[in-house]
């Protein structure tokens, strides 16, 4: 594989973690141009058009990461959730799968990629908040319990940060339905979700929540839509970064 076709974004803080990934399927393998996100759920690449594997969403690969940080090279279980064709690029967003996936990681792994996630491929446009409603779950009930400015969306799942009065109500909430309005998607997103980590911040709460694809309808088409905003995010940060 041509060198230049190594090159990928540095998604950790440090340049020196060089992280890299490759795509290996029944059809060959094929290098990462660019790690468009990644957390410790699943992760997005972009990949040449030419040479690469054409999977549908639900196919299944295997996905290889590689840093001078980590001591081996870690291999991950993924499915396909997104895909986009953005010529002469392939974009992939792939949920990692496997029995109790924390403790089988490495921990070097954790340290390129916190539980929170490292780097997360959609931030909002300040400019234009995005609000996140959060209900409880329809099987306890249904009622609304506040809403939160989204911070970062992926694949899987998406940060939002909630004044205190929402907190308080979801104080012992594991499991929300969660609804948003993303630019230019002409349907509110909605998607059930786990609350997986909180964190305190100033008076405000940081949520970190992981989309749950067996209690939500419509799971992919919604998918879909979010990897589309993703790219397009994306695509907006490498235009600012060259006119800089």
């Amino acid at each position: 594989m041509n060198d230049e076709r190594r090159h990928v974004y540095r998604v950790a803080p440090g340049d020196e973690d060089e992280l890299q990934v490759s795509l290996q399927t029944e059809a060959g393998e094929a290098s990462g141009d660019e790690i468009v996100d990644v957390t410790i759920e699943g992760a997005g690449a972009r990949f040449e058009s030419s040479g690469t594997p054409a999977l549908v969403v639900g196919d299944s690969a295997t996905l290889r990461f590689n840093s001078p940080t980590l001591n081996e090279t870690v291999e991950v279980s993924a499915t396909v959730v997104a895909r986009k064709e953005v010529e002469p690029y392939r974009h992939y967003s792939f949920r990692f799968e496997g029995h109790e996936l924390d403790r089988a990681l490495p921990r070097e792994f954790y340290r390129l990629f916190n539980r929170r996630g490292a780097y997360r491929a959609a931030e909002p446009n300040e400019s234009s908040p995005i609000q996140v409603t959060m209900k409880v779950a329809a099987e306890e009930g249904g009622e609304e319990l506040g809403s939160g400015k989204l911070k970062n969306i992926s694949a899987t799942g998406l940060g939002a940060l909630a004044d205190a009065e929402t907190a308080s109500q979801l104080e012992g909430i594991a499991l929300v339905e969660i609804s948003l309005q993303l630019p230019d998607v002409p349907r509110t997103l909605r998607l059930a979700a786990w609350i997986r980590n909180r964190e305190t911040t100033d008076d405000n709460v940081y949520y970190g929540l992981m989309f749950d694809s067996k209690r939500t309808e419509d799971f992919l088409e919604q998918l879909e839509e979010i990897g589309d905003y993703v790219m397009c995010r994306y695509r907006d940060s490498v235009v600012d970064r060259i006119a800089e």
